[in-house]
């Protein structure tokens, strides 16, 4: 999950029709929809094409509030984000006083998910997968009692139906260590 230097919205664009555009998009976004240290003078839209992120030209965003943000040339369509400087837009990495937490790839378009927890204090983790409206369609416990140093859990997502899910990481009391939105295509 970003937490600086960004825009705190992702844009699933699709076509109804898939092949032969070329677009120019423009993205839209509130001033409080951006992150601390997000500099709008110097920003720029993220397109991902699975593996990576593609930055278009940095430059200032237009408009006083909205604000809005364009790239041209576009032939193919999937999420689309907002950075800013050194933004690290292609990373879903938290580092907390449990380590650090990454989901990958997003979007997903296989039969799995992975989960890796870097510097992971000695204690079980509860991985839930929840669609946007809250309904679990699977649960995983992960046992770090016994890890040290980095490990990679797989999630299988095959039985998902393409859209939006919400991946939720909480340790064994229940309490919060990750959350975000991935895209199953």
């Amino acid at each position: 999950m970003l937490t600086s230097d960004a825009v705190n919205r992702t844009w699933i664009v699709t076509e109804n029709t898939k092949g032969g555009s070329n677009v120019t998009l423009t993205l839209q976004w509130n001033g409080s929809d951006e992150l601390s240290g997000f500099d709008r003078t110097n920003c720029f839209m993220s397109h991902y094409l699975y593996p990576d992120w593609h930055s278009g030209p940095a430059g200032a965003a237009n408009g006083t509030g909205p604000y809005t943000v364009s790239m041209s040339g576009l032939t193919s369509f999937s999420p689309f984000g907002v950075g800013s400087g050194s933004s690290p837009l292609p990373v879903n990495t938290v580092a907390n006083a449990d380590g650090k937490i990454t989901v990958y790839p997003n979007p997903v378009s296989g039969t799995e998910l992975y989960v890796k927890f870097e510097q992971t204090t000695k204690q079980n983790a509860q991985i839930r997968i929840l669609d946007v409206v809250g309904k679990q369609f699977a649960q995983r416990s992960v046992d770090l009692t016994h890890q040290n140093g980095t490990v990679i859990v797989p999630v299988e997502v095959n039985n998902l139906i393409p859209g939006m899910y919400i991946i939720q990481i909480t340790d064994e009391a229940g309490n919060p260590l990750h959350t975000e939105r991935f895209v199953k295509q």
